[in-house]
């Protein structure tokens, strides 16, 4: 068979093998395998080509967290409980690594106001349904200044604060029993 067409090869370039052969086999019991013939695995080399960007680089970037963002309009807190819908919104690959976020729900000074989630984001396919993340918060207390404002702080565990919603405290007098205060 000629070589024509294959890149930089010059045509004059001819291989053989033995009708129906792929490898050279031993005699005896079992596949044995010898080395050698035209199989795919012994004629091509694979070429790869790393370029090494370094920081300040032109094209270079940082690698970052998958990043987060709530979904749904409502920012207004009626029960002790809220249940919350979150969408990751990068796939984990290449450069947007796995993340550990804290969510919970703090006042203006930054006081917990709520249990506290862990939630991951480790999902490599984020389209429809698939990045979407529910968690449920329980409020503990109020804020202490009286405000009606409360923040949803999701945080990286090895990084800084990521996401600050405000919310307005909506809640009926008495709602925070006080087995959860």
């Amino acid at each position: 068979m000629g070589a024509s067409g294959c890149g930089d090869l010059p045509s004059s370039l001819m291989g053989f093998t033995p009708r129906g052969y792929l490898r050279v086999a031993q005699p005896g019991a079992g596949e044995a395998f010898v080395h050698g013939g035209t199989s795919l695995q012994e004629l091509c080399v694979p070429v790869l080509r790393f370029r090494n960007l370094r920081r300040g680089s032109r094209g270079y970037v940082e690698a970052h967290a998958a990043r987060i963002a709530l979904l749904g309009a409502s920012r207004s807190i009626t029960a002790p409980r809220v249940a919350l819908d979150i969408q990751q919104l990068d796939a984990v690959a290449g450069k947007v690594c796995p993340a550990l976020y804290e969510v919970c729900f703090e006042d203006a000074s930054g006081e917990r106001l709520s249990s506290t989630v862990r939630v991951r984001t480790d999902r490599r396919e984020v389209n429809g349904c698939a990045g979407t993340i529910s968690v449920r918060l329980d409020l503990t207390r109020l804020p202490s200044d009286g405000s009606r404002d409360a923040f949803l702080v999701a945080r990286v565990e090895q990084g800084g604060e990521v996401v600050r919603e405000r919310f307005s405290l909506d809640l009926v007098a008495g709602a925070l029993t006080p087995g959860l205060a």
